[in-house]
């Protein structure tokens, strides 16, 4: 599988999202972010998993959500 240019930066963003959302979470309070942290570190992974193409579309699907709003 071909992997996307920016694979090495998004799989250490998940990587750093994944520890600072478990670090958050200790307490009851850090759960407000940590729980977040966690899935937008999800995200981090499955776009790394993605080709550039796929990648690309991803991105201009979002610049779509944020300039309709």
């Amino acid at each position: 599988m071909e992997r996307n240019r920016n694979y090495v930066v998004l799989t250490i963003m998940a990587i750093l999202g994944f520890v600072m959302g478990i670090l958050y979470s200790i307490t009851i309070i850090g759960l407000i972010i940590g729980i977040p942290m966690i899935m937008g570190a999800k995200k981090y992974l499955d776009w790394a998993k993605m080709t550039d193409e796929e990648l690309l579309s991803v991105k201009q699907s979002i610049l779509v959500f944020f300039y309709s709003h």
